[in-house]
């Protein structure tokens, strides 16, 4: 009714909103709610229906509705609508039929018999329930001899939720709407759906009043208010929306529910992930707060939402609606900002009342221009001053009408405070809102971790932090003197200087300031609002390069040869480090080159501190750092130390008992002796290289265990002299310039201190085909120690971060387990464990991809990942068969394509820049000693030597024998020729790599969309920044894709970047997503390609994978 007026008679409409989508889409707005429109006598503004399936002629048309919400579709903004089945209008023909006891409908209302008669014969109230708008909740209807129930007004009679046809009538009602479109229902008056059955009397709140002084206000309502049938009721509506969900697919349908309760009934709204009730209770925190703050008051209103919603739930804050006070009515000018600065910039979903952008106030409005049935009742809390019409110019009536008289007065300083006004001004409260929007869109804002801090009395702050992202700080002085504010040693890890992002009108500081010092006093004007952010690119990017690099694994035997011995070597690497500079690879990690008898690669190591010679030396590894330096190339080594070699010193001191060594490996004595005397192991742990997992020493006379090769004694990491040492070794490598350690085989660091046997899979089975895969690894894999054990050198590493500074270094580990177990190795911010743990979805599979099993595999490790989490993406390692061994040709492109757009760091191996496959080798070429536990599948298929030209041996060496032969397909899969092909898999890699180092990939916003059964599709946005759109065909069919109405505002064109060999596109070519004849948008079978678009990245809507979008 008050937003805006299309037609000339004074109330808002539908083509009203319609005419300003823009507004929203100027200001990112990702949903609008509207109020009530239904057919209604308006006698509580539209929230007394008479038609739930009809629109009032005054706000407009069905045809009207349906073109608002597909002109907002076009934009990306989604409808909700108000959904009031609290009650309905006494003019609905189910109240007029029940009047009438037709059935159904006679059940449809709260009907009750008289208590009694008073003595004039007047029917007396069944109890004592008062409505909220004043007197008895109970109105007589003659016709059927009978009260029925109004919570609210008399013209508003309650329904009766408790029968079951009037429930399958409202799951129609709601069907009818999301066929129309709707994107979700703001439930209203949720708390007062049930009703005690006994109808008992409510107590008194206070006994003393006199009877007709009573108000709704002066009981306790434990009978009309937060029923537990409520939720249940609201659950059963629920389901039913998730079963429309599951239907229709497509963007989430959602349920949001209004009700004034406290904290612990609110949280029972989102009721739990088997139990679903809404998606979330609106948090009125902010609305009906009317004294001012201290520092620790904020802190505890926004910490007790965070601290009691449950782990599924999602925030959210309100500080305005149609039914409180506007925050100018309630606090001074400054508090509108700080209020917009906190709901804006807090983790979760934001509700915004109009008006609340340009900071409008209540409007004074004369006793006789007043609308509100409440004030009747509350005559000093009318709601219209809170409902006056939006302020759109300076022009009759602030641009809401062309009306001379609009239905409620327009606030008279809409000469000044109005959108057109605020657009002109840069510290307008439209501006800075913008502003906080924009931010809002941030992957800060939408995944980063929350700390709330209590600096002083009155200095309020707190931080949204994202690894890999922007930190945000944001501090607000809520007193009424200046204060100076050290930040020293209350807000960890902030960066030297501080860039002011957006600042309140007030606080004296403006955009782009950079000069605050975090570490030293900050000066802070009254009431300042003012927004920190460290400048990322400036100041931190040498600190945070792993967040966004590729991380490129060299397995070193087969990378290059430099001395013609026929295995690779340091300076190999080093001659080919200007391959990884023309792909721009960020850092290379390179597997074990420690002194080792090689009985598993080099991850069998006798000396952490001395390479292989067989590698080269020393000084050759710090020449491979200073060289890979220059060219802005990290270096990251393997850390092996879930075991040693059994030629480790350490190992022999082991044996020896020599203290500490004698604890540094895991002993245990014989469970007994057989009949011949042979020891019997201590339980019944398998080696995953196969066999038992004990070793029998005759000169210790205990058995050692070993996870893997029995050359490979595995480490008590238990012992702390041990992990002293260990510390030692990661010193050592950290002073000689590496950036980073791959932790290896973390999953096996911990066994069970009781030895207690592990539990076999498959009972049936003859003990000698016991194998390693046969057992439930209980006792042996990923023990809660294991985490516990890596924090600590965790710590010890960001211990050397903070002594040593510059780049940060980071740990990184290998373990093939559940998502929920990898994603512990996470930890929190407050107990970090690694950076990030591999993420192996795309390893471990071997099945084709439909568009939603894609979708889905690629969402799960966001959606489980934690908020300070980086993602990354692993196609092939020197574990698992190369992609071309698991999948069709095509289906390399493809994977790259995705690893390399997709968010985060990309994990790479050596050859998938050219489409390396697995290489045929005989038996007896064999090395690996895997192939023990698993003979059908041994490894040195996967490790042939790097093909780098068509010249013997791939380039690889001059050696006539290579440690491994060398692909025969090397004479056209290379990289030499490769670069002279310009569709060739090197050329198409670089160009995705060219890509990842955009700002757009390096921070934009990922949006997912299942296009259909085989198409895929997911972007990258970031305002300011071109938008990416890449979008792949799984399937064996040619397919027109049409993104009409499912990515919104791609722009008519859009160039093609980069194409799979097999698209029929070329770089360069344009491509209309919106398919029309003839120009339509063809993908040809198992092809990808991304495209750019430069014309939309202003008005780009940036979804968060926690809001994926699938069709």
């Amino acid at each position: 009714m008050s937003f805006k007026d299309s037609n000339g008679d004074g109330v808002g409409d539908l083509n009203g909103i319609k005419s300003k989508l823009s507004h929203f889409s100027d200001l990112k707005i990702g949903s609008i709610w509207i109020t009530p429109f239904y057919e209604s006598p308006l006698n509580d503004m539209g929230y007394d229906i008479s038609n739930y399936t009809a629109i009032h002629p005054m706000f407009g048309t069905m045809v009207d509705f349906e073109q608002l919400n597909k002109e907002a579709k076009k934009r990306g903004i989604k409808i909700i609508i108000d959904f009031v089945i609290n009650h309905s209008s006494d003019e609905h023909i189910w109240f007029q039929k029940s009047v009438d006891k037709i059935k159904p409908y006679d059940e449809f209302y709260v009907w009750k018999n008289p208590k009694d008669y008073d003595h004039t014969g007047k029917p007396i109230p069944p109890n004592n329930w008062f409505s909220i708008f004043g007197g008895t909740a109970w109105e007589w209807n003659e016709k059927r001899k009978q009260f029925y129930y109004h919570f609210f007004s008399k013209k508003q009679p309650d329904f009766n939720l408790r029968s079951e046809k009037l429930k399958q009538e409202i799951k129609n009602i709601m069907k009818f709407w999301f066929d129309k479109g709707i994107s979700g229902f703001r439930v209203d008056a949720v708390k007062y759906f049930m009703e005690d059955v006994k109808l008992r009397n409510e107590p008194l709140l206070n006994a003393s009043i006199r009877k007709d002084e009573y108000t709704y206000h002066d009981f306790n309502h434990i009978y009309t208010s937060d029923l537990r049938e409520n939720i249940d009721l609201i659950h059963e509506l629920r389901l039913f929306v998730d079963e429309i969900n599951e239907k229709k697919g497509g963007e989430e349908r959602i349920m949001v529910t209004e009700g004034y309760s406290n904290t612990t009934t609110l949280m029972e709204y989102y009721g739990s992930q088997k139990y679903p009730v809404v998606h979330f209770p609106f948090n009125f925190a902010f609305a009906v707060i009317e004294d001012y703050f201290t520092s620790k008051t904020l802190h505890g209103k926004i910490t007790e939402w965070l601290n009691n919603m449950p782990k599924h739930g999602v925030a959210n804050w309100v500080a305005e609606n149609h039914d409180s006070t506007r925050i100018g009515g309630r606090f001074v000018h400054e508090y509108q900002y700080i209020i917009n600065f906190l709901i804006m910039m807090l983790p979760g979903v934001a509700c915004v009342y109009y008006g609340q952008e340009i900071s409008m106030v209540d409007g004074p409005i004369r006793p006789e221009q007043r609308q509100d049935p409440f004030e009747q009742t509350h005559s000093s809390h009318s709601r219209d001053f809170s409902r006056t019409p939006m302020q759109w110019d300076d022009s009759l009536n602030a641009g809401f009408t062309t009306k001379n008289k609009p239905w409620l007065p327009v606030n008279p300083n809409y000469w000044s405070e109005n959108v057109e006004t605020q657009k002109k001004h840069k510290n307008s409260f439209y501006n800075i809102f913008k502003e906080l929007s924009r931010l809002r869109k941030t992957k800060t804002c939408k995944f980063g971790a929350f700390n709330s801090y209590v600096l002083s009395e009155w200095i309020y702050a707190f931080t949204r932090v994202l690894k890999g992202s922007e930190t945000y700080v944001i501090v607000t002085n809520l007193g009424t003197e200046l204060e100076i504010v050290n930040l020293s040693g209350e807000i960890p890890h902030l960066a030297d200087n501080l860039k002011v992002l957006v600042a309140s009108n007030n606080a004296g500081y403006k955009k782009g300031y950079s000069e605050i010092q975090g570490a030293i006093s900050v000066h802070i004007m009254l009431h300042l609002w003012i927004f920190f952010g460290l400048i990322g690119n400036v100041i931190c990017a040498n600190k945070t390069w792993w967040k966004n690099t590729e991380i490129y694994e060299v397995f070193i035997m087969s990378f290059k040869d430099s001395n013609g011995d026929g295995i690779g070597d340091l300076n190999g690497i080093r001659s080919k480090l200007d391959h990884f500079s023309n792909l721009q690879i960020g850092s290379i990690w390179i597997t074990p080159f420690y002194e080792s008898p090689l009985n598993d690669f080099g991850y069998d190591i006798s000396n952490y501190t001395a390479v292989n010679p067989l590698f080269g030396t020393l000084e050759d590894f710090k020449e491979l750092i200073k060289e890979a330096k220059k060219r802005g190339i990290k270096i990251l080594i393997d850390f092996v130390i879930n075991h040693s070699s059994d030629e480790h010193i350490w190992f022999k001191k082991s044996i020896d008992k020599i203290k500490p060594y004698d604890e540094f490996y895991v002993w245990k004595d014989p469970k007994g002796y057989d009949s011949h005397g042979k020891p019997i192991p201590p339980n019944n742990w398998f080696s995953l290289f196969g066999g038992n997992a004990w070793q029998w020493n005759s000169k210790r006379e205990q058995f050692y265990y070993h996870a893997f090769g029995k050359k490979q004694p595995d480490f008590n990491l238990r012992s702390e002299k041990l992990k002293q040492e260990l510390k030692n070794i990661m010193k050592f490598w950290f002073d000689n310039g590496v950036s980073g350690l791959r932790i290896d085989a973390v999953g096996w660091f911990i066994e069970d201190a009781l030895f207690r046997d592990e539990s076999l899979l498959n009972p049936s089975l003859k003990k000698d085909e016991y194998m390693w895969r046969d057992y439930n690894h209980e006792y042996t894999y990923e023990l809660w120690e294991t985490f516990e054990v890596v924090h600590e050198f965790r710590l010890f590493v960001d211990e050397i971060n903070e002594k040593e500074g510059g780049a940060e270094r980071i740990m990184v580990s290998e373990s093939y387990t559940t998502m929920t177990l990898l994603m512990k190795y996470y930890g929190s911010e407050k107990y970090p464990i690694v950076h990030f743990p591999f993420n192996f979805k795309f390893v471990d599979k071997s099945d084709y991809f439909t568009s939603r099993k894609l979708h889905e595999e690629i969402t799960e490790w966001f959606k489980n990942m934690p908020k300070h989490g980086v993602a990354n993406w692993v196609a092939e390692t020197h574990d698992r068969y190369r992609i071309g061994a698991r999948y069709v040709r095509e289906y390399r492109h493809i994977i790259n394509f995705l690893i390399m757009m997709l968010p985060g760091v990309v994990c790479l191996y050596y050859g998938q820049e050219i489409g390396m496959v697995n290489g045929p080798v005989r038996p007896d070429q064999i090395k690996d000693p895997h192939i023990v536990e698993e003979p059908g599948r041994q490894r040195d298929c996967i490790r042939t030597p790097m093909q780098w030209d068509d010249s013997m041996n791939a380039g690889f060496t001059t050696k006539r024998k290579s440690w491994l032969p060398v692909n025969p397909n090397y004479w056209s899969k290379n990289v030499k020729s490769q670069k002279k092909s310009k569709n060739s898999f090197y050329n198409i890699f670089k160009e995705l790599s060219f890509l990842r180092k955009t700002k757009t990939c390096k921070h934009g916003a990922f949006n997912s969309y299942v296009l259909s059964e085989w198409i895929y599709g997911f972007t990258r946005v970031l305002k300011g920044s071109e938008t990416y759109l890449v979008v792949t065909n799984l399937g064996t069919e040619m397919e027109i894709v049409n993104l009409s109405g499912e990515i919104p505002n791609l722009g008519n064109t859009m160039k093609v970047l980069v194409a799979s060999d097999n698209a029929g596109y070329k770089k360069g070519d344009t491509v209309r997503p919106y398919s029309t004849f003839p120009h339509l948008f063809i993908m040809r079978p198992m092809s990808v390609i991304v495209l750019g678009s430069k014309t939309q990245n202003k008005s780009a809507i940036s979804v968060d994978t926690e809001q994926v979008t699938s069709k």
